[in-house]
């Protein structure tokens, strides 16, 4: 809360003599500032492959829900990650980029689904799905901490590493 002053001749351009005293009133009470409505976009898994096989193509979904309390104004993307921890950081891998063009109502969600290639990877091991909603933060938030979602961990299935064999040498 704040409390509005007005101040008359505040850059002094009329000369009063000693009646500058009177120039400035705060208001009796104070003020009440409400923040604007902002959207907030909160991702989550929809759907997820039953088998992870490292350099094969799988099919998952996500759902974008609008948890704020205004409309947010396309356009802006999602992004999809592969990551060896529940954690967006810049080592995970970037599966897809997917933008939305349209405006998301308040309460209002869209869901997507995406074909993607799993990097090669011949070690393998525990991994997470992530989605970020609104991945270069081109919206104004009313919060930014629940942007990202982890799916849970899932084993991923190293890539066959080749076997050469030699024969018939002369």
């Amino acid at each position: 809360s704040v409390y509005a002053i007005v101040v008359a001749d505040a850059l002094d351009g009329i000369e009063e003599g000693t009646g500058d005293a009177n120039n400035a009133k705060a208001s009796s009470t104070k003020l009440a500032i409400a923040t604007a409505p902002k959207p907030n976009l909160v991702p989550s898994i929809a759907s997820l492959p039953t088998s992870w096989l490292a350099g094969s193509t799988v099919q998952f979904g996500w759902q974008v829900d609008n948890a704020g309390n205004a409309e947010a104004e396309g356009p802006w993307s999602d992004g999809v990650y592969l990551s060896a921890d529940a954690v967006l950081s810049s080592d995970d891998e970037t599966l897809r980029v997917q933008q939305f063009s349209g405006d998301l109502a308040a309460a209002a969600n869209y869901t997507r689904t995406a074909a993607v290639t799993l990097p090669v990877d011949y070690v393998g091991g525990t991994r997470y799905l992530l989605v970020k909603a609104d991945v270069n933060d081109l919206l104004p938030e009313s919060a930014s901490n629940d942007d990202v979602v982890a799916s849970a961990p899932f084993a991923l299935e190293p890539t066959p590493a080749a076997d050469l064999v030699t024969s018939l040498l002369a």
